[in-house]
């Protein structure tokens, strides 16, 4: 194995050597002669045209002891040091998978490249682990020598929205033990890792503008009226000319003013056309392509229909004004959501219900606890009043969405694959219909319920959004993604939107449920303005070989020759310096 040293830096001792060399040659040299014929001249001037430089370096035995004397004591300072040849290492590599890295694969690449060489040497053999930051992804490499490591890059494809590398970082440590190494490479400085992690960051600041959403709005003249909003990341004012294309054919072009750190709207019309009315809206290309095309397709959403089984005028307005916020729903006889007033009980249901109970005794106010579900999660609850009826007991399988102390005030009752979300307090002494949560419970509620019925529709999606699409539950779903390239893909569908923007199928069978335009999401990926570079410590690489070296091996060596040289030394000073 190769000798290093474990000080480096006290390799600038070796300065001393043309140190002593310069003080030897300044000191003067004239020395009295004293001849008695001419011919001893003569050989004088022999002597002395060879040269008095070489004639002093050859005779100065003091110099060249002095000379060994530095070298030796550098030496000794450095530290060196040899590797051993049983060293065994284990790195983890955790690279962030986000989409903003997308903006510097180059660089990502080369920094991978760049540290497997400068770590691969700290250890006679070292065993490389290259995961992703995202640990809801597969692992590119594990357990591979230096070779495969590299060729691990090659499925390098960040595709995540903001995360949490937190469980990936514990997942390297793990696997790498106590005294392995874990670092982890993304494109900002991020020094509050655990694990003892080692940041290390590549890229810089990019001017970045991109599209960051699409709402879509019927109009009453039949044409879809559209809203786009771009956002400039950069310091300065920017122009960028926006298309606008549906079913192949352009549907208008203009240039864009967009000022820095701020989100511009623009809107326009498009015709509803036959067929599936898919499009693009298209910035002018930057160095962060991800955000600067956004497919759509022009949204015809699943009819929701419904039906107000209540008596109380308070409860019926409220509903119907519920229901009037709630796109493609009306009133039908055979409905797929309705509202009642009645006590709970175990009878089946034919379909989804907003049942509000009854009851006769209440209890006293007090502080509503939401549960764990997605129904209900970061809404507030705070400052919201009602009194619960005490009779309520909730049945194996029912999930409790609010608490009111120890009285379960809003209750998810499912029956045979349908769903009634059950509200066990008194309306008429609540502020329910006007509490911004409850609205959103309700909204996210009929969403729901919108979700599962077995209706096509078209509508737009972002990246890694979850929906369910409803099907019968014998008939399994499949789905095909066309990417913005072009690029197809065929999988099994699993509630959640594709990584990339494209355009994306959903069947039943045979029967269509879903067609969407997919976006990128996470529009704060395309901020590049903490994006830093951040090279690995030297430090941690000493340590590493220090650690898997052999340090005292050449120390005894060094220690008797520097004593021998300084003997030396000594003893030539006695006997008249110079011989």
């Amino acid at each position: 194995m190769g000798i290093s040293f474990a000080h480096p830096l006290a390799l600038w001792g070796l300065l001393g050597l043309p140190v002593i060399l310069a003080i030897h040659f300044l000191q003067s040299r004239n020395r009295r002669e004293e001849v008695s014929t001419l011919f001893l001249l003569e050989m004088l001037a022999e002597e002395t045209r060879r040269g008095a430089v070489f004639s002093y370096l050859r005779n100065g035995l003091q110099l060249w002891l002095q000379l060994l004397a530095v070298l030796l004591f550098t030496l000794l300072l450095a530290g060196p040091m040899r590797l051993h040849e049983e060293s065994i290492q284990s790195i983890a590599l955790v690279v962030d998978s986000s989409v903003s890295m997308r903006a510097f694969e180059r660089e990502v690449t080369e920094e991978v490249r760049r540290l497997i060489e400068l770590l691969d040497g700290t250890a006679a053999k070292t065993e490389w682990w290259i995961l992703p930051s995202d640990s809801r992804r597969a692992e590119w490499a594990r357990g591979a020598d230096k070779e495969e490591a590299l060729a691990a890059l090659n499925d390098f494809d960040p595709l995540s929205g903001p995360h949490s590398a937190r469980e990936a970082i514990a997942r390297a440590r793990q696997v790498v033990g106590p005294e392995g190494l874990v670092v982890v490479l993304s494109d900002h400085p991020n020094e509050d890792l655990p694990g003892q992690a080692v940041p290390v960051s590549v890229g810089h600041p990019l001017d970045n503008i991109g599209i960051s959403g699409v709402r879509f709005e019927a109009s009453e003249t039949g044409e879809m009226n559209w809203q786009l909003s771009v956002v400039n990341f950069g310091n300065e004012v920017s122009a960028r000319r926006l298309e606008v294309e549906l079913a192949g054919a352009p549907m208008g072009a203009q240039t864009l003013e967009l000022n820095p750190g701020a989100i511009t709207t623009v809107s326009g019309t498009l015709p509803v056309t036959e067929g599936e009315g898919r499009g693009e809206f298209r910035l002018t290309s930057d160095a962060f392509s991800w955000d600067d095309v956004r497919p759509f397709v022009l949204p015809k959403p699943k009819s929701l229909g419904f039906r107000i089984e209540v008596d109380a005028p308070h409860l019926r307005e409220w509903a119907e004004r519920v229901m009037d916020t709630v796109s493609g729903s009306e009133s039908v006889l055979f409905a797929d959501v309705v509202w009642r007033e009645a006590a709970a009980d175990a009878a089946g249901l034919d379909s989804a219900e907003l049942r509000f109970l009854t009851g006769k005794e209440t209890g006293p106010y007090a502080r509503v606890a939401p549960g764990d579900h997605p129904l209900v999660r970061d809404l507030s609850w705070e400052g919201f009043l009602a009194q619960p009826f005490l009779n309520l007991v909730p049945a194996p399988g029912d999930e409790v969405l609010l608490w009111m102390g120890e009285h379960p005030l809003v209750v998810l009752h499912p029956v045979s694959g349908v769903e009634a979300l059950w509200f066990n307090f008194d309306v008429a002494a609540s502020n329910a219909d006007r509490w911004p949560g409850m609205v959103l419970l309700l909204n996210r509620f009929l969403s729901r319920v919108r979700e599962g019925l077995p209706q096509e529709e078209s509508l737009n999606l972002e990246t890694r959004q979850l929906l369910r699409v409803g099907g019968n539950a014998d008939t399994p779903l499949r789905a095909e993604f066309t990417g913005v390239n072009g690029e197809v893909e065929s999988f099994s569908w699993r509630n959640r939107a594709p990584d990339r923007p494209g355009y994306l199928k959903v069947w039943a069978g045979e029967e269509l449920r879903l067609h969407a335009g997919v976006g990128a999401g996470d529009s704060a990926e395309g901020n590049f303005q903490s994006a830093r570079p951040q090279a690995f410590p030297e430090d941690v690489r000493l340590h590493l070989r220090r650690r898997n070296s052999e340090t005292e091996f050449l120390l005894p060596l060094i220690f008797a020759l520097l004593a021998g040289t300084l003997v030396a030394a000594w003893w030539s000073e006695t006997r008249g310096g110079r011989t």
